[in-house]
């Protein structure tokens, strides 16, 4: 699973990269060396301004300033941060699944930089993102996960807690 991936992962790799190439344009003196160097900058620095966005952007939901615990539903939450990579990798999953079980859960998604979410981050203890909670009709907690999911692993999960809370 990727946990930890974001945009301060491609800051650590461009150093390391060119930090690389720097090392051989200056040990052998090669124009290929300082093409590529000046490449692989500019691709990293608009790279880090693609993934540091600002505000709610990567996902949006109708219910997202509505959330509550109480429901006729069970609430699946996303707990995403806007400039983590692996919250957008795993953004095509869930939403697939919001279709796929949008008559049983009520789909949340929070992003953890929101001041207004603070409480419910320290409540529920999320320390990476993205992490996913199923809560039951009383706010309880019957699941959690971290990082990018697998799609039929999330989608038996999400069968089996329905079917245990309907019965």
């Amino acid at each position: 699973m990727f946990t930890i991936i974001n945009h301060y992962s491609l800051i650590i790799l461009g150093f390391f990269l060119i930090g690389g190439f720097s090392y051989l344009y200056f040990r052998k003196k090669s124009p290929y060396s300082l093409t590529l160097l000046i490449s692989i900058i500019l691709i990293l620095i608009t790279s880090y301004f693609i993934f540091k966005q600002e505000g709610n952007e990567l996902l949006v939901n109708s219910n997202e300033k509505e959330f509550g615990y109480i429901s006729e539903k069970l609430h699946f939450v996303e707990f995403f941060s806007s400039t983590c990579l692996a919250c957008m990798i795993s953004k095509p999953i869930i939403e697939n699944l919001e279709e796929e079980f949008n008559d049983k859960y009520d789909f949340v998604y929070l992003n953890v930089k929101d001041y207004e979410y603070v409480d419910l981050v320290f409540q529920l203890e999320i320390q990476t993102v993205p992490t996913f909670v199923i809560l039951d009709k009383k706010g309880e907690v019957l699941f959690r996960s971290s990082g990018v999911p697998k799609s039929s692993d999330l989608r038996s999960k999400l069968e089996q807690i329905y079917s245990d809370q309907i019965n």
